[in-house]
């Protein structure tokens, strides 16, 4: 299970998270998309991509999560994003 956190947090909910037995939680600042992992003593630790999706750039998917925050034209993002995602 992956979690994405897009919002802005008021708790902690990594504790939650980890009671869940969420693996990933991919948490996206405004700016730049960052992946935790589940570690053996339930903490999250940041890595450099996922275990979850291991073909998936996390750098690129971050860059489509800005577009779609930042572009007015929702529709050429999306557009972009399938026309990108096919080439996996």
């Amino acid at each position: 299970m992956v979690e994405i956190d897009i919002t802005r947090r008021s708790i902690d909910r990594e504790p939650i998270y980890a009671s869940l037995d969420v693996k990933e939680i991919w948490r996206f600042d405004g700016w730049k998309l960052r992946v935790l992992e589940l570690s053996p003593d339930r903490t999250y630790q940041p890595r450099d991509g996922s275990k979850v999706f291991p073909f998936l750039p996390i750098d690129r998917f971050g860059y489509f999560m800005l577009r779609m925050m930042r572009e007015p034209n929702v529709q050429q993002v999306l557009e972009d994003f399938a026309a990108w995602v096919r080439t996996l």
